[in-house]
């Protein structure tokens, strides 16, 4: 018999609650953890249901995820956030009132999460005085951040529940006016 560890857990399942918190899917979790050689694939996944319905590794998962979050101090409520500031963000905020780029420090920090970089191009040599200095601001795409939000807050899912036909049950047939 497996030899259980201080939490209830066999090696391989302590091995499947890592891959799990890691792939975030089961049944690769159950590959990683498990020999599946000569296995079906629908056997492989009922295993892995299996294996994740356990009381115990399912604790185990939460337990990795609470560490996990705690140790990256990231939480689902802060990526939406972030999420939310790149969508919404006002480039003017990075321009002062002439019409330059601040200096990185004097941008807001809710807007400098949509900046993904900024390149300096200097022209001219040191010579000569009247030097240029180019700057080109590359954002993070706003229409992605909108996507992940609308994902998230069920947005497609309720747009599609809206153009479906509450009608059910009724077939229509096409007539040529031509065939009579």
């Amino acid at each position: 018999m497996a030899e259980l560890k201080k939490n209830g857990l066999t090696p391989k399942q302590e091995k499947y609650a890592q891959m799990y918190v890691k792939y975030g899917n089961k049944t690769v979790a159950y590959k990683k953890a498990y020999n599946t050689e000569n296995m079906k694939p629908e056997s492989i996944n009922r295993k892995a249901f299996e294996v994740h319905e356990n009381g115990n590794v399912t604790a185990r998962i939460a337990e990795l995820q609470a560490e996990l979050e705690k140790r990256n101090a990231m939480t689902l409520d802060r990526v939406i956030k972030s999420i939310a500031q790149i969508a919404t963000f006002d480039i003017a905020e990075i321009y002062d009132d002439k019409g330059n780029i601040k200096p990185i420090h004097e941008i807001p920090k809710s807007v400098r999460i949509a900046i993904q970089s900024i390149k300096t191009f200097e022209l001219g040599d040191n010579d000569n005085r009247a030097n240029a200095r180019i700057r080109d601001v590359k954002l993070l795409n706003k229409l992605d951040a909108f996507e992940k939000l609308m994902k998230y807050f069920g947005g497609y899912e309720k747009d599609n529940k809206q153009k479906a036909n509450p009608i059910t049950g009724i077939t229509f047939e096409v007539v040529n006016k031509d065939e009579k």
